[in-house]
């Protein structure tokens, strides 16, 4: 039992170090845009849920959506996401027919730079997110905890 326990222990260890070692540079290539959204009927419903779906995004750091202004600012990383993949995100919000996107202007970007996969830059006020992704454990984990009980 005790061999047991240590072995499970160097399994979850070295798991644990493959994971933190799998990180590689990649290519950041900032920018911002600007586009109207039409088709918004309140703030709290509508801009709130496609502000937190683009946010949820892959590539997209931070969004922002006006309700008033029918606008939305997006924080994104070139590299990663491309502008009709923005588009496309708002456009197929409730059900493809409900929102459209108008007026897209790309305000800047910054030159690639390589920055560890995980981390963010912090120039240009870009939030920084956590791009860390939860590691499955196999059943493995569980019938060695039915088997110490």
């Amino acid at each position: 039992m005790k061999g047991f326990l240590q072995f499970a222990s160097v399994v979850l260890l070295f798991w644990a170090l493959m994971a933190c070692s799998n990180k590689q540079a990649s290519p950041v290539q900032m920018a911002e845009a600007s586009f109207e959204i039409e088709g918004m009927t309140c703030s709290m419903g509508c801009a709130r849920s496609i502000e937190d779906k683009l946010n949820e995004t892959a590539g997209i750091l931070e969004a922002k959506v006006v309700f008033d202004d029918k606008n939305c600012i997006v924080k994104y990383n070139a590299s990663e996401i491309e502008k009709d993949q923005i588009i496309s995100v708002v456009s197929n919000m409730g059900g493809g027919e409900k929102y459209s996107v108008n007026g897209f202007t790309l305000k800047h970007t910054t030159g690639a730079e390589n920055v560890p996969a995980g981390d963010k830059t912090e120039s240009s006020g870009m939030t920084k997110k956590s791009l860390f992704r939860p590691i499955a454990f196999p059943n493995v984990f569980d019938a060695f905890l039915r088997r110490i009980k």
